[in-house]
C-alpha cells in the first residue's frame, strides 16, 4: 500500500475507501390506532306512517324475556310468543289492536315510530290495552 498522498503506481488498483452507510429512514409508529371513518347519523323515520296504507306498525323491544300477544281489529292474532331478551319484533296490521304484554316493564313498544307507554295499563306485571 502506498504512503498517504503518494501517486498510485501504474497497474496498481486504486484504493477505494468505503463510504459510511446511509442512515435508514424509519417512519414513526403511531401511538394511537387509526380511527375508522365516522358515518353520518340519519334520523329515523317511521317505516309506515299511520293512514298511508291503513296499516300500523308496532315494534316491540325486549330487555328481558316477556310474553306478547297482539290481535288486530278482526281478532286475528298477529303475534303470540315469548320475546327473548335483546330481541326486536315488528308487526303490521289494522287498528284497533288488543295487546297483552307479560313482564311489561321490560318491553318497549312503538307504534309508527312513536313510543307507547305500557305502565298505565299494567297490573302487577301484565299490561292489557287497546290501541285505537
Amino acid at each position: 500500500m502506498p504512503p498517504p498522498g503518494a501517486e498510485p503506481r501504474e497497474g496498481a488498483a486504486p484504493v477505494v475507501t468505503p463510504a459510511a452507510p446511509a442512515p435508514a429512514v424509519v417512519a414513526p409508529i403511531p401511538t394511537t390506532p387509526p380511527q375508522p371513518p365516522v358515518e353520518k347519523a340519519v334520523e329515523a323515520t317511521p317505516a309506515k306512517p299511520a293512514g298511508a296504507s291503513g296499516a300500523d306498525q308496532l315494534v316491540f323491544e325486549f330487555s328481558q324475556d316477556a310474553w306478547v300477544e297482539v290481535k288486530d281489529r278482526n281478532g286475528k292474532i298477529l303475534l303470540s310468543q315469548l320475546g327473548k331478551a335483546g330481541v326486536r319484533r315488528e308487526v303490521s296490521g289494522n287498528a284497533p289492536f288488543s295487546l297483552v304484554v307479560g313482564n311489561a316493564r321490560y318491553v318497549k313498544l312503538q307504534r309508527n315510530g312513536v313510543p307507547v307507554e305500557l305502565t298505565h295499563d299494567t297490573k302487577v306485571t301484565v299490561a292489557r290495552l287497546k290501541l285505537e
